[in-house]
């Protein structure tokens, strides 16, 4: 499974699987998993089994996951290196992430348990019942836009913003904002007033004019206490 694909992708048609006491697994693991028990159940491997429905992640307890498969469906296997995730879907539908935190170098892995067991593996050499281009396509469109948000906010010049509030400042506007908010005109005027003074006074000697703390009654204010 290549990783510079991106998002690398195959399904697996279930063509006959005995029922009882059986379970075909699709998944993949790394080169050295033993090929003794069915991918999920031993360390770097990861599967989705059909008998339970449950994906399986190194260990043989599984999650529940999805719904079981067998005869005639089609299990599709995808893992997108570019966010270490990986999926299944059934018969075209997409189940939703089922690993994450996916590495290493990677095969494609089918276990099945019982003899006379038989699937049909694509690895691209037919048309997908999955839709994988359209999945592909829109998550390349979505990181385009991501790219282009994140270009226009690293240009967006900060100058003109606001400067920070310390602590102090802070929680006098949020008081200050409380009791306008909550109808206390004139206490709001009285606090605003103090502040205001306050902060003059420690600018003696600065012409910067004191900002932020001015109070404006919106006409509305007297009626909310």
């Amino acid at each position: 499974m290549p990783v510079q694909s991106g998002i690398y992708y195959f399904e697996v048609k279930i063509v006959s699987r005995k029922v009882e006491d059986s379970s075909i697994a699709i998944g993949f693991s790394t080169k050295d998993v033993p090929l003794s028990r069915p991918p999920g159940w031993e360390p770097h491997s990861w599967a989705y089994h059909g008998d339970d429905g449950h994906s399986y992640c190194c260990q043989s307890s599984g999650k529940s996951y999805g719904p079981t498969f067998s005869t005639d469906d089609v299990i599709g296997c995808g893992v997108n290196f570019h966010t270490g995730c990986a999926f299944f879907t059934k018969n075209g539908d997409h189940l939703g992430t089922a690993f994450r935190e996916v590495k290493g170098k990677l095969f494609p892995s089918v276990g099945m348990m019982k003899p006379g067991e038989h699937v049909w593996v694509n690895f691209g050499q037919s048309p997908f019942v999955f839709d994988i281009d359209s999945m592909i396509l829109a998550k390349i469109w979505v990181q385009k836009e991501k790219k282009a948000i994140e270009e226009q906010v690293a240009a967006t010049s900060t100058a003109n913003l606001a400067p920070p509030l310390d602590e102090t400042s802070l929680i006098q506007s949020l008081v200050l904002q409380y009791l306008a908010h909550d109808g206390y005109v004139e206490t709001a005027k009285a606090f605003s007033e103090e502040v205001r003074s306050e902060k003059q006074a420690l600018n003696i000697g600065n012409k910067e004019e004191v900002k932020g703390f001015e109070f404006h009654d919106d006409g509305d204010a007297s009626q909310r206490q």
